[in-house]
């Protein structure tokens, strides 16, 4: 079977499967689990086109920019305290972390930190795939 079609046919059954649990984010997370399932502990090939993510994401962002509307922006700006809040605590806590496993692990404090902040982590697979 062909790698793209079989990954397609792993995110939709992983989706549905997800969807008939009541999960969150069901076809978000029940498509990445059965595609990480498959290639962990088969020998299937799967692949996916770069343009067809990039389409995906494209699709995502106009759906979530679609539901903003006045009373978003106004939930945004009153929590935005918050927010910003939670954000440099995120941050000071990553920091720390990174330091201590970089000081009980011998890697780079510059590796640490990337792979210790939220989100550093897909940056990280992005300059392992170079």
């Amino acid at each position: 079977m062909h790698p793209i079609l079989l990954a397609f046919i792993a995110g939709v059954l992983g989706g549905g499967l997800f969807t008939l649990l009541h999960l969150p984010l069901s076809w978000l997370l029940g498509s990445m689990v059965s595609v990480f399932l498959i290639n962990k502990w088969t020998k299937f090939e799967l692949a996916w086109p770069s343009f067809l993510r990039d389409l995906g994401l494209i699709i995502v962002g106009y759906s979530i920019g679609q539901s903003f509307s006045q009373k978003t922006m106004i939930e945004i700006f009153t929590q935005l305290p918050s927010m910003l809040t939670m954000t440099v605590a995120i941050i000071a806590f990553s920091m720390v972390l990174a330091y201590i496993t970089s000081k009980m692990t011998g890697i780079g404090l510059s590796s640490t930190v990337t792979g210790s902040i939220p989100g550093g982590l897909s940056q990280m697979v992005a300059l392992g795939r170079k």
